[in-house]
């Protein structure tokens, strides 16, 4: 698999969620994940292999800043997905 140099450097970034609170979206190599702070800990809320997966998650941050449950979040993944 070919990873865009461009991708791979983009900034890992915290922002509120209205239901799930203090999240993050990190940023790897191969994959990216959006994840909450419960108890704690940090809980994953979504994540993604695919080629495009920066691109992915960036596009997903406002449905977890609006508050969509994890279900509707990663149905809108999936849709994303499918159109890139």
């Amino acid at each position: 698999m070919t990873i865009c140099k461009a991708m791979v450097k983009e900034p890992n970034y915290a922002f509120k969620a209205k239901k799930w609170g203090m999240c993050r979206c990190e940023h790897y190599s191969v994959k990216s994940y959006i994840g909450h702070q419960k108890d704690g800990k940090w809980k994953l809320i979504f994540q993604s292999t695919h080629a495009k997966h920066v691109l992915i998650c960036k596009q997903l941050t406002k449905f977890v800043k609006a508050g969509l449950d994890k279900e509707a979040i990663v149905a809108k993944r999936n849709d994303i997905t499918a159109n890139i």
